[in-house]
């Protein structure tokens, strides 16, 4: 029996009778039976072998695993058993063991993996060359921080790829992370800064992209780009319809929480007590929460409770004190496990992994760490986390971690962004809409010539690990979703031209019993002028120069940060908190990037004085 349940089950041993424990202890008697095995294999329908298939056993409820050539050897107390084997990308399928035949097993494509095939056929128009395939890679910072290695997009040329797909992201955690270093003097590592993720932390939304009470809003614009007057930029827009708060399922859900000694610092353990205490707040009784902590050794602090409970809840937070290794990956089993064999048939069933991504003890690699997660995607349970620290805060992994556990990601740098994740975005967080989303973009080539992905340079990523590219996102209730390209018009076609072509989203609607959408928006626009623009659009485009230049990334000449904050100054509002916060942030970049000489701040001081 795999350590995690047994640490599941001695915790609820404590709360049954003594003839439990004289039954468990009664096992090992049980297990000298253990006589028959079972053999076998599996492959595609192309004969390739299919390594890591799950296996679970009928007669036991145990959960084993093919190996990396896809073959499996399982002892087992009975002769015959039936067993549910699953893979990502395949039909669950139902099989027959029987002890000294080696049983084949076939494995078919499901209908959402052919789909996400043609997803993967149209990503190749990010035209990514073979040689680049080979820079996905973990960039250290030098100050014991991580991040995963950014691909900038290239222009793509419309003759040969007239559309484009990719699969939106829904994290923000780049722009609080950005945050953190400004508001430390401190210039931003060019990998930690995600466009898209800026965009997503100001929640922007067209005046036309109105939902529905099941459906997406969806509204697209266009207009002249500030950093290239001969380019355009056509801005894309998704909003969520929102669940009303009366109609909102139970939840379960396991705070797996990092209390190893690396969590003892002020804006790291303690910031998430705070953090999560507020959550509990928000609670109802038919809400369930469970505690797994895993500073030296996994273990469950708190069984699941009701809601109602807060007290008991809060006071298991408080207990919480840092110390020893960082065993995350028995903690995510432990909180896996906990979580499935508490779900919710008709609620939410969610993990939240809080943690400054600093693994040492246990399971280690990414890619072991993927497969992890992989093993528990069919149960439903879907893995949200949390970043914290800096100095050793690895975001190359905690990001790795929310997109296998379809879930968010985001870095907390303060109370304030406590509250704002924890307490204010709870439910666009917490309850989705929409699953497997995918956003499919088609051009007329012959009034274009180019066009470039403003963001989503992650999905250079997806082409080198097929597994991140066909996992398409899951939207929250209420949530937007903003894209933007870049685009060269044809040297025949003047910066007037309407732009012609139509946009899709493509997504599994969960109000609707997981119903399949293909959601096709037509657009014919032409371009006004940047001042003219709608408010959200010249925000989205504040947000990506900012990004650009963060990451040095434009095309033409350096440009100052003055410009962005003159853009910027027409868009957000001083009145509006987290506009106020952004306007703040630039002025503190400029500070960083462009420092005035000692004598201009010397001057500067006497003045105030």
């Amino acid at each position: 029996m795999p350590w995690y349940r047994c640490a599941i089950m001695l915790h609820y041993l404590q709360h049954i009778g003594k003839c439990v424990l004289l039954c468990l202890l009664l096992c090992p008697a049980v297990s000298h039976a253990q006589s028959f095995y079972f053999t076998g294999g599996f492959k595609d329908s192309t004969g390739t072998l299919i390594p890591f298939v799950n296996i679970k056993l009928r007669s036991n409820q145990l959960l084993y695993q093919a190996g990396s050539g896809g073959e499996f050897g399982i002892s087992a107390f009975v002769s015959t058993d039936t067993a549910t084997c699953y893979a990502e990308g395949f039909d669950t399928t139902q099989i027959v063991l029987m002890h000294g035949k080696y049983q084949q097993v076939v494995l078919r494509y499901n209908a959402t993996m052919l789909q996400k095939a043609k997803l993967e056929s149209r990503l190749s128009s990010l035209s990514m060359a073979p040689q680049q395939k080979q820079h996905v890679t973990e960039i250290a910072t030098g100050n014991g921080e991580s991040y995963n290695e950014i691909v900038p997009n290239h222009f793509t040329n419309t003759s040969a790829f007239p559309s484009v797909g990719f699969v939106p992201n829904n994290n923000h955690a780049s722009y609080s992370n950005i945050r953190r270093f400004i508001a430390h003097s401190t210039q931003v590592p060019p990998n930690a800064v995600r466009i898209e993720e800026l965009w997503n932390y100001f929640n922007l939304q067209l005046p036309q992209a109105q939902p529905g009470d099941s459906s997406m809003g969806m509204a697209s614009a266009l207009s002249v780009c500030p950093w290239n007057a001969n380019h355009l930029l056509l801005m894309l827009n998704v909003v969520a319809p929102k669940i009303p708060v009366e109609n909102l399922p139970p939840a379960n859900m396991v705070f797996l929480i990092d209390n190893s000694g690396s969590m003892e610092e002020n804006n790291r353990l303690p910031l998430l007590k705070n953090g999560f205490k507020k959550l509990v707040e928000h609670l109802r009784p038919q809400d369930r929460v469970a505690i797994v902590t895993y500073g030296g050794s996994p273990g469950i602090m708190l069984p699941p409770i009701s809601g109602q409970y807060k007290d008991s809840i809060r006071a298991a937070i408080d207990a919480l004190i840092a110390g020893g290794a960082t065993a995350g990956s028995n903690g995510i089993q432990l909180a896996y496990e906990l979580a499935t064999t508490n779900a919710l048939d008709s609620g939410v069933n969610k993990v939240i992994l809080a943690t400054d991504g600093d693994f040492n003890m246990g399971i280690t690699e990414d890619e072991a760490l993927e497969r992890l997660i992989k093993a528990y995607r069919h149960t439903g349970v879907t893995l949200s986390c949390l970043g914290v620290g800096m100095g050793n805060y690895k975001d190359s992994k905690i990001e790795v971690l929310a997109k296998m556990g379809n879930g968010n990601f985001a870095y907390l740098d303060t109370e304030e962004e406590a509250q704002k994740v924890m307490v204010q975005e709870l439910t666009e967080n917490l309850y989705h809409v929409a699953a497997d989303a995918s956003i499919h973009v088609y051009f007329d080539s012959s009034v274009m010539q180019q066009y470039k992905l403003v963001g989503y340079d992650n999905r250079k990523q997806a082409l080198a690990n097929n597994t991140l590219l066909l996992n398409g996102a899951n939207i929250g209730s209420g949530q937007t979703i903003v894209a933007m390209l870049e685009i060269v018009p044809k040297g025949n076609a003047s910066i007037q031209t309407p732009l012609q072509g139509s946009w899709e989203l493509q997504y599994k609607c969960l109000l609707r019993d997981s119903v399949q959408i293909a959601h096709n928006v037509p657009f014919t626009a032409v371009p006004m002028a940047l001042p003219l623009a709608d408010t959200a659009f010249k925000k989205a485009t504040t947000l990506a120069w900012y990004g650009q230049l963060l990451r040095q990334a434009t095309p033409q000449q350096p440009v100052s940060f003055t410009d962005v904050m003159t853009l910027a100054a027409q868009c957000f509002a001083a009145e509006n908190k987290s506009d106020a916060g952004f306007l703040q942030l630039l002025q503190q970049t400029q500070q960083v990037y462009n420092p005035a000489p000692i004598q201009q701040r010397w001057r500067k001081k006497r003045k105030t004085k």
